[in-house]
């Protein structure tokens, strides 16, 4: 198995105090800049040729802990750091940065060879908020043509299915990841931006693929248990077994 990471994305000019926007709850760019290694990394656990991580930062003492805002893209002592402190290291690392240009979001994405520290591809793609659906399913078809990726075979447990509205799979990518971060006492509570918004929106792709189902569930209990669920509606859930399993569990 291929090892690679994707490293949260840094965002170049985006803040005037990037000190200051680390104290302030999460914006959209924010969100997307931890939101998109994510996605990534989960696809990449999908299939048997590769085992992936995601590579975030967070920053603070005295008990109070953060996430990082990167101004900058990740440098090579950076990527040293990661292979070191990664169990049976590296094999690629994706960096790359999210910039605001006008109306448009540009990202660009690196991979790097870890054996010999070289970029060996960028993709770079640029949206608006009516294209950015389109452009970032186009990313995404494109890195695993690049990276050779298959998925497991059929029957082999959970089937991957890419997303159909992948702003709305980052959202709630991006929400799964503040709580978690809550839980583990690495963002404050009143970092977390208001959750109505997600629920809302995600309902709307909760039953198909059953992974979005998973995460529905998820959602419901993070929110749940640390007391930041919004008044929902029951939502069609996939019948796949392992939502089916996961429901039982969870009692939801």
């Amino acid at each position: 198995m291929r090892r690679v990471a994707f490293t949260q994305l840094s965002l170049p000019g985006a803040y005037a105090d990037v000190e200051s926007a680390m104290r302030e709850p999460e914006d959209e760019l924010a969100r997307l800049s931890r939101a998109i290694p994510l996605w990534f990394a989960e696809t990449f656990y999908f299939s048997p040729l590769y085992t992936s991580v995601a590579a975030m930062g967070s920053i603070g003492g005295g008990g109070v802990r953060r996430p990082v805002i990167f101004p900058a893209d990740w440098g090579v002592e950076n990527l040293k750091k990661l292979v070191q402190e990664t169990a049976g290291g590296l094999d690629y690392v994706f960096i790359g940065s999210l910039k605001r240009e006008g109306a448009e979001t540009v990202l660009a994405l690196r991979v790097v060879e870890v054996k010999k520290m070289r970029e060996r591809k960028q993709f770079t793609v640029r949206w608006t908020v009516a294209t950015a659906d389109a452009e970032l399913a186009k990313l995404h078809e494109a890195v695993r043509a690049y990276m050779e990726w298959s998925p497991y075979p059929e029957g082999s447990g959970l089937p991957y299915s890419a997303q159909s509205c992948p702003t709305a799979w980052l959202d709630a990518l991006g929400a799964l990841l503040g709580m978690f971060l809550i839980e583990k006492k690495l963002l404050p509570r009143e970092q977390l931006p208001p959750l109505s918004p997600t629920f809302d929106t995600f309902a709307n792709y909760a039953f198909s693929p059953p992974a979005s189902s998973l995460a529905w569930i998820s959602l419901r209990a993070r929110a749940t248990a640390l007391g930041l669920q919004p008044n929902l509606s029951e939502v069609l859930l996939s019948r796949h077994p392992a939502v089916v399993r996961a429901r039982a569990l969870i009692g939801s």
